[in-house]
């Protein structure tokens, strides 16, 4: 079979070649009058504040299927719901870490278990990770079951290899997490929350039967418990007033507040610093494939639960000016930003410790979860700089997060320049401020603004889901973000203007010399065809970008009437991407 294949391919070898030159002919012509549309008009825009480009990576989408994990709890919690018909729903459902993450087949491993029947006590596990006398570890020799002789309480903060980075997160789910408050099951259109039992323990059900079936049954048996919230299809611009980011806080000075987030700190990885210890899945998170879908996925559920539970934020920072160059996240960025007002914060409280079950899309084989954890070190006033993020929303199979910051008015300029956290030049501001009587936001951080700066907000299209931007996002760019928008080449990449992507020069190699220039149409053409990752992702991404330019271009006409800007696109155009 195969030499008959090896034959045929040699008799119609030139046949098969003149054929395939001819569809690349056609296809080169349909695309470059759509690509010289979207290039030119994006010219237009980037050339107003001296923007050329930057890169994306090549990526392989691969969205969250989890079959043997999440899905099977949420199979066997239903289906023990459904048993509840007649006497009615308990006050709070059964979890654990173990059966959500079936880490019972993590231990069994047999590499695993000889791993912990060696290292079976503190001690020894510290001498495993190579912990150095003054770092501090929280293990305690107290023995949680035959095979884990000790509790893991918090995180270490050594660099450690992926493999004892997995070990040290699973023995901490395993031993001392605490369960989540609630969990949050968004289903099309409906919404129900669970508050759950805080003692960690297993729902046993012989035969559950299939997930999609005990949905099905639950929202017939317990209809009226639901909340019903369609997600919208149509977006229009949203107002704050100062008032907004008033926040009734303490005002407290705390220096010796310890750092809440900890990091997934990793030899050889200095990004791993971007994840989330306690969910930390390197296979997942250094692969820029997946990292690129579970971004994506990350920026779909925010976008699907703030909705429901109208809770109104915008993209900022990186993640805004990602937006502005072609409507994507920067390719080299490990996260998403994400802000706030302070009266949205205060509703964002209620869901802090949940697990957010996004299944609206459950229909096309779509079953996402993230965990809301809320920084309880939050005041007007910041002691150290132990604790600027506010909020984390986090992937659950991977670590990948979202940094979640609120925006306040400052009120006490007195109360802010005595905190010991901000540098001579962050007090010289707010004295400045303070001096001119200047109504003025800041964040957790320390970065502010000027209120007008953040009071309109427009419907906009990043990574292919709605979110919102601020109407004067040119002069936020402009003041907040310089050095991303000033040059041809940015952390490796090089932004291809006639692909509207950024792109890594390890794909595409490139001269010293045309790394600062504008790309050309045949340099980037040449990128395209000889690379295969380029090639997908530009086939991926490019309805998106042109759709992006398309969108600016609409701001610049209601540039004077933005606060009636709309914005109508369906649910299932946004789903695919």
């Amino acid at each position: 079979m195969l030499v008959e294949a090896k034959w045929f391919l040699y008799k119609y070898k030139r046949l098969l070649v003149a054929l395939g030159l001819l569809v690349a002919l056609i296809y080169l012509v349909y695309e470059g009058f759509h690509n010289d549309v979207a290039t030119n008009y994006a010219n237009q825009q980037l050339s107003k504040i001296g923007i050329y480009k930057i890169k994306y990576p090549s990526v392989k989408q691969v969205d969250a299927l989890f079959e043997n994990t999440e899905n099977q709890y949420s199979n066997v919690l239903f289906s023990y719901l459904n048993s509840k018909k007649e006497t009615g729903l308990p006050e709070t459902v059964p979890f654990s870490w173990n059966q959500f993450l079936d880490l019972d087949s993590y231990f069994a491993r047999k590499d695993i278990q000889d791993k912990l029947l060696k290292e079976n006590s503190c001690l020894k596990l510290e001498r495993h990770f190579g912990k150095p006398e003054a770092v501090s570890f929280n293990c305690k020799d107290e023995k949680f079951d035959n095979l884990i002789p000790y509790k893991i309480n918090e995180n270490i903060f050594l660099y450690l290899t992926a493999d004892n980075r997995v070990l040290l997160k699973n023995l901490y789910l395993q031993t001392s997490a605490p369960n989540p408050a609630s969990l949050v099951y968004l289903m099309d259109d409906l919404v129900y929350q669970f508050p759950v039992d805080p003692k960690s323990q297993l729902i046993k059900i012989e035969e559950p039967g299939s997930l999609d079936k005990n949905l099905d049954r639950f929202k017939t048996n317990f209809a009226a418990k639901f909340i019903h919230k369609p997600l919208a299809d149509l977006f229009e611009s949203k107002t704050l007033s100062k008032f907004d980011f008033s926040a009734d806080w303490p005002e407290v000075l705390d220096f010796d507040a310890p750092k809440y987030f900890s990091e997934a700190y990793t030899l050889n990885e200095p990004k791993a610093s971007a994840y989330d210890w306690r969910f930390f899945d390197h296979l997942q998170a250094f692969d820029m494939n997946q990292r690129h879908a579970i971004l994506k996925r990350l920026m779909r559920g925010w976008s699907h639960f703030s909705q429901q539970f109208n809770i109104f934020s915008w993209i900022n920072k990186e993640s805004m000016v990602g937006w502005y160059w072609n409507g994507l996240n920067l390719p080299w960025t490990n996260d998403l930003d994400i802000q706030l007002s302070a009266s949205e914060f205060d509703k964002l409280l209620k869901f802090n410790n949940t697990l957010v079950f996004d299944y609206n899309d459950s229909s096309k084989g779509h079953y996402n979860v993230f965990y809301l954890d809320i920084n309880p070190y939050y005041s007007k006033i910041r002691g150290n700089n132990n604790n600027m993020v506010n909020a984390r929303f986090i992937d659950v199979m991977s670590g990948v997060v979202m940094d979640v910051t609120v925006l306040i008015l400052v009120e006490d300029f007195q109360g802010l320049m005595s905190s010991k956290s901000l540098t001579e030049k962050e007090r010289a501001r707010f004295k400045d401020l303070e001096r001119k009587e200047s109504m003025a936001l800041y964040d957790s951080s320390y970065i502010t603004y000027p209120v007008d700066q953040l009071s309109t907000f427009i419907p906009a299209l990043f990574e292919n889901e709605i979110t919102y931007v601020p109407a004067k996002y040119e002069d936020i760019i402009q003041s907040k973000h310089k050095s991303l928008i000033g040059a041809t080449a940015l952390q490796g990449h090089k932004y291809r203007q006639f692909l509207r992507l950024w792109v890594n020069q390890e794909n595409c190699k490139i001269d010293e010399k045309a790394i600062v220039s504008p790309s050309t149409k045949h340099d980037d053409e040449e990128c395209k065809k000889n690379s295969q990752q380029v090639r997908e992702l530009y086939e991926k991404t490019k309805k998106v970008t042109i759709q992006h330019f398309l969108e600016l271009n609409n701001f610049e006409k209601f540039k004077d009437n933005l606060q009636n800007y709309k914005l109508s696109i369906p649910r299932d155009a946004r789903r695919t991407f």
